[in-house]
């Protein structure tokens, strides 16, 4: 599935706790300070949705706007079909090198 089919298949209750997640994301980029003013970010999350039902991993990118807000989009995002390669994943981000963010959300 494409990351636009991915979206457009989720209910409204996997939307919204989305939202959620990517505003707690901004708000942890937001007060890092790796992404400053003309300066693109990107971050590897994994995501799990309508309490593990629905595992995910998205790709973020950001760059900090003249007025210093965050403007963003997904630009990846892969929908696992068990746990087990939602794990995979997760230990795949976990190997990767220092310039990939950690965030918990």
């Amino acid at each position: 599935m494409t990351t636009k089919q991915i979206l457009q298949s989720l209910t409204k209750a996997q939307k919204e706790e989305l939202d959620k997640d990517l505003q707690k994301l901004i708000n942890k980029l937001s007060e890092d300070d790796s992404i400053t003013h003309g300066k693109f970010g990107e971050v590897n999350a994994n995501l799990r949705l309508d309490n593990d039902k629905l595992l995910l991993n998205m790709t973020f990118a950001a760059i900090q706007g003249p007025d210093g807000k965050l403007i963003g989009q997904i630009i990846n995002l892969i929908k696992f079909n068990t746990v087990d390669e939602y794990l995979d994943s997760i230990n795949k981000s976990n190997s990767l090198s220092e310039r990939w963010k950690k965030i918990k959300l």
